[in-house]
């Protein structure tokens, strides 16, 4: 195996869930290789260690400056190294590069809730709440599409609507420009304040909706 993994590395593990066919995305670590097998850390999702069945095909993904890669892999066994437990995955295929911004950012229709901020309270602009629809979602911010204007560095919470879930994050106001129509304005949104959680959430829901699309012939 050629993978050029490092122990101690964090990886993510992407699984699909046998009863709703939803793509996971958990976080991993990698505990010890040899020649024959890796050993990950369990992964564990929403508070709960995460059971992989015997023969279970996934992806890992790391990063690397040049850009993130992921490979095949397959689950064996749960084991035991010391006192820490682990799975013990064999390789299926070489890594593959994944280009940057087909795996961070979606194309997309969702919803959203945008208010404005300024030190906690409400900002300079004179409404309290707005309603947008963002059309480009990645990890770390958005664009999309408001009938109320925004001024650039303004703070707003942002609450998106990513089916079937609903995640809120602080963000700031990179680009606000007027549309030809006079109607609306397109924004540009950077996440300031995210989780790691709420990230991986947000990379869940790409990973679905681009299986979706692959499915149709779409992507």
């Amino acid at each position: 195996m050629n993978l050029e993994l490092l122990v101690s590395e964090k990886v993510n593990m992407e699984v699909t869930n046998r009863n709703t066919g939803e793509t996971l995305v958990l976080k991993s670590l990698l505990l010890e290789q040899d020649e024959e097998a890796l050993y990950l850390a369990v992964p564990i999702h929403r508070g709960m260690e995460y059971a992989l069945h015997q023969g279970q095909q996934l992806n890992v993904v790391y990063y690397r400056e040049n850009g993130v890669f992921s490979f095949r892999a397959r689950f064996l066994q749960k084991v035991r190294l010391g006192e820490v437990e682990a799975c013990r995955l064999a390789v299926d295929g070489e890594p593959v590069k994944m280009q940057r911004r087909d795996y961070f950012r979606l194309p997309c229709l969702l919803t959203a809730r945008l208010k404005s901020l300024s030190t906690g309270v409400i900002s300079r602009v004179t409404f309290d709440e707005v309603e947008a629809i963002i059309h480009d979602i990645s990890g770390s911010g958005a664009k999309g599409i408001s009938h109320k204007p925004f001024a650039e560095k303004d703070q707003v919470i942002c609450t998106l609507y990513l089916d079937p879930e609903e995640l809120t994050v602080k963000a700031e106001i990179i680009r606000c420009q007027h549309q030809a129509d006079e109607r609306h304005y397109e924004l540009g949104m950077r996440f300031s304040e995210i989780s790691e959680t709420q990230q991986d959430q947000i990379l869940a829901f790409i990973l679905n909706r681009q299986r979706d699309l692959r499915q149709k012939g779409l992507l």
